[in-house]
């Protein structure tokens, strides 16, 4: 998914992307701290692979936000 992006980010060099991962492929708190920075950043999407369905409440305030 990061070279697809990183591919589609040099076609449209107007936007910016950003990118963030965990520790680990369980690592829980720090996928769910990237998506709380990015919404306070205010991004216009998130495109992610979630480490369990313990991120699904972090994204939904992200899709609640219109993300």
């Amino acid at each position: 998914m990061v070279d697809a992006a990183k591919a589609w980010g040099k076609d449209h060099p107007n936007v910016t992307i950003l990118f963030a991962q965990g520790k680990s492929g369980t690592d829980d708190a720090s996928e769910i701290a990237a998506i709380d920075d990015m919404m306070t950043q205010g991004v216009k999407a998130i495109a992610i692979t979630p480490t369990s369905p313990s991120v699904k409440g972090e994204l939904q305030k992200a899709v609640d936000k219109g993300i």
